[in-house]
């Protein structure tokens, strides 16, 4: 009875089994697409179907009768009846066929297989039936159809079959038979088998034994499906992931990626290599069980907190290999994996690249900007010695010429102290303007934000370079545009040097004529704040129009004559340029030979309210006569020492000289001192060790003022003195304007 079931469920068509029993008609078995649309057959349906069933059951010929379908429906269905032996006897084997899609000849002596024919005629797979016994195969239309082979073609013996299966597929599919017919083991299995166009096409054979009382296997029936295209489908897809994992292969990255489980799922060909662990190794396997126990621990702790957080990672890992370290730039991402018929899974994606190289070269790089950063300094640091060193010497010079032309001298001996003081003011520019451009070219030049007035710097500029103009018979000459801001934002001491160099520049090198300084408002489109143009213009010897492209150059002049004639170190327009440059402006110049030049250079700057400006600390212009004030001076060089005592005695200061730092200390704990001039290198203890000694005793000593006496000059020097606690800062060589201003504004 369950062969029997087995058998019928195989079918494609509904089917039953009616037996004869004590003179009774039983059903012995039915399908499950029998049962779904026409329930069981009662005993008045037996009864009807009587004569044609025990016509059929007798003369082992086949017969048929309509049916109408069980759920109502008015079509109507023909009911085949076939005999049927089985392995203990015979039954009748019904089928059902619609009665709109295939008309029955009417005849009932046509032969059993043409009837059958007709049953699987609508199926989209073929039948066919195997007698195991005496090898006899029922094959259906269908089946020949996808076989390809006409029903003279196609002999009725298992051989036929055989013999279109393709060779690498036979082993595979007589492996699959013998399972079925001796063990029972389904019999479902796909395999290519020879048309007569002489193709292949892939089919799908399933089928259903039925076993005697020994469990020898008597027949064999079930379907074959066509599944060319199906099979098709998959060799394209498995062609494109073959492509696509030849293109993972061909990338220089490492990618491979892990299930839900942590097992490795795919595993590229340069992940080999960099690992040194095949994929054989490495598929289905997790980390814990291919890399060292730390690597295995970490890549867990980042796989968690992807997990947990989601997106991508993104890290640069080292690892050791060999006897050499690899630097890899590593990235994971979480995938959603959706499997066939399962809940989505969370795999993750690594890929990294080998960046060994790149680091080798940021190490290199680094290194070299440490080096060039430590020459910096040492240049720095040589700079500011050789500033300290030469300013010494020179405060001497000019200090003591300074105090020699206020002395009682005859016309000869004031013509050559001057000749004194003029030549170390020359020698102090050049000073200065290597200090610059060494700080500009450092970047280490800041520029500060501050509210000025534009006609006031204007003012100085005219008042320290008028005496040059005079002395040579030129008229300078200063013009203010209309409509200019009163106040603007800016660095208005960067202005100011700008501004002096280009009119000194244009006072040497003009002979006869005029200076014209002038400063107007330009207001560019889309731009709020103004844009403020200055130019210098002179009557001068003009510049030749191929040289004019050598002005802003370090060290260029425009001959070896222009320096021999008016000296200078080819530094100015360059410390112009750029620090024009850094204040956010343009700089240009036109010129004519023989008949003068015009240099002019624009700077954004911001309006300010001149309000700003009520309470700022002015220059003093007019100093009364100070008070006497007793000041402590440290200073360790012995000539500097004889010229600042000259001076404070002749300003009637009384004057107490401490050669270092520590007798500062001393000093100023044993007497008491209006003030304190600090000079900045000294031997044991130098100005700025001093001055937080001096901070640190507290009480009045925390209010002492201390002015800072420095031969240092460059950029930074102010901010380091007036970070210890120092107050002001006066440079070297001692201007004494400035020295009398500090004076009187700290002794207030």
């Amino acid at each position: 009875m369950l062969n029997a079931t087995l058998l019928l469920d195989a079918l494609m068509m509904p089917a039953v089994l009616l037996r004869l029993v004590d003179s009774h008609w039983i059903v012995l078995a039915q399908n499950l697409l029998a049962t779904e649309k026409w329930g069981r057959f009662s005993e008045r349906e037996l009864v009807q179907m009587e004569p044609k069933l025990r016509f059929c059951w007798e003369t082992n010929s086949a017969t048929e009768q309509q049916k109408t379908e069980c759920c109502g429906h008015v079509q109507r269905f023909i009911m085949i009846f076939s005999p049927w032996m089985l392995a203990d006897g015979k039954a009748v084997l019904v089928h059902y066929v619609p009665t709109t899609e295939i008309s029955y000849p009417a005849s009932e002596n046509d032969n059993l297989a043409t009837r059958f024919n007709l049953v699987v005629a609508g199926s989209k797979g073929g039948i066919y039936d195997w007698n195991v016994i005496d090898d006899s195969v029922y094959w259906s239309d269908r089946m020949k159809a996808i076989l390809g082979a006409s029903s003279y073609q196609f002999s009725g013996k298992a051989a036929a079959f055989w013999e279109r299966v393709h060779p690498e597929d036979k082993k595979h599919v007589e492996d699959s038979l013998q399972g079925h017919l001796v063990h029972c083991w389904p019999f479902d299995v796909e395999c290519r088998i020879r048309t007569d166009a002489g193709y292949y096409v892939w089919i799908n054979v399933t089928g259903q034994a039925v076993w005697d009382a020994q469990g020898k296997a008597t027949r064999l029936a079930g379907s074959v499906v066509d599944i060319t295209d199906r099979k098709r489908a998959q060799t394209e897809i498995q062609e494109r992931e073959k492509l696509i994992e030849s293109i993972l292969d061909a990338l220089p990255l490492n990618v491979f990626v892990k299930d839900a489980h942590g097992c490795l799922r795919f595993y590229n060909e340069q992940t080999e290599k960099t690992t040194g662990i095949s994929r054989e190794q490495a598929i289905g396997r997790t980390d814990f069980e291919i890399f060292p126990p730390q690597v295995a621990q970490s890549n867990m702790l980042v796989d968690m907190r992807l997990r947990k957080d989601g997106g991508t990672v993104i890290a640069e890992e080292l690892i050791h290999k060999d006897d050499y370290d690899m630097w890899l730039l590593a990235g994971k991402k979480l995938l959603t994996y959706h499997p066939a018929g399962g809940h989505p899974e969370d795999w993750i994606l690594s890929f990294s690249i080998d960046i060994t190289d790149r680091k080798e070269s940021e190490i290199a790089l680094l290194a070299a900007k440490e080096t060039a950063e430590m020459a910096v300094r040492a240049k720095s640091d040589f700079l500011s010695t050789m500033s300290h060193e030469i300013r010494t010497p020179l405060n001497s010079v000019i200090g003591t010429a300074s105090l020699l032309m206020d002395s009682d001298l005859d016309d000869e001996q004031r013509i050559y102290v001057n000749l004194i003081r003029q030549s170390g003011e020359h020698l102090l520019g050049l000073i200065n303007d290597i200090l610059d451009f060494s700080k500009l070219e450092a970047g280490k030049m800041l520029v500060e934000h501050e509210p000025f007035r534009i006609a006031e710097q204007l003012d100085i500029v005219s008042r320290i370079v008028s005496s040059l103009a005079t002395n040579k018979g030129l008229q300078l000459k200063l013009y203010l545009g209309e409509t200019m801001p009163e106040v603007v934002y800016g660095d208005a001491h960067k202005l100011r040097q700008v501004l002096l160099n280009l009119t000194s520049n244009a006072i040497k090198f003009t002979s006869h004529g005029e200076i014209r300084l002038e400063v107007i408002l330009v207001k560019p489109e889309n731009q709020s704040d103004p844009v403020l143009c200055f130019s210098v213009s002179d009557t001068g010897i003009g510049i030749p129009a191929d040289k004019i492209g050598l002005l802003f150059s370090e060290f260029s002049q425009v001959d070896a004559s222009t320096t021999r004639k008016f000296g200078g170190t080819g530094l100015g327009l360059a410390i112009c340029k750029k620090l024009v440059e850094i204040m956010g402006g343009q700089v240009g110049v036109s010129s004519e030979l023989g008949l003068g030049s015009r240099f002019w250079f624009s700077l954004p700057l911001e309006v300010a309210n001149a309000s700003l400006l009520e309470h700022e600390i002015k220059p003093i212009s007019n100093l009364k006569e100070q008070t006497p004030l007793t000041i402590l001076v440290a200073e360790d060089n012995p000539s500097n020492q004889l010229l600042i005592r000259a001076i404070l005695s002749k300003l009637k200061h009384q004057v107490v000289i401490a050669k270092n730092g520590i007798e500062v200390v001393d000093f100023v704990q044993q007497a008491s001192y209006d003030l304190v001039l600090m000079d900045m290198q000294m031997p044991e203890m130098d100005g700025l060790d001093a001055t937080k000694a001096i901070r640190a005793l507290g009480g009045r000593y925390a209010g002492l003022p201390i002015i800072a006496l420095t031969a240092n000059a460059l950029e930074g020097d102010k901010g380091r003195v007036l970070s210890v606690g120092m107050n002001d800062y006066l440079s070297k060589p001692i201007d004494i304007g400035k020295l009398k201003e500090a004076l009187q504004r700290w002794s207030s």
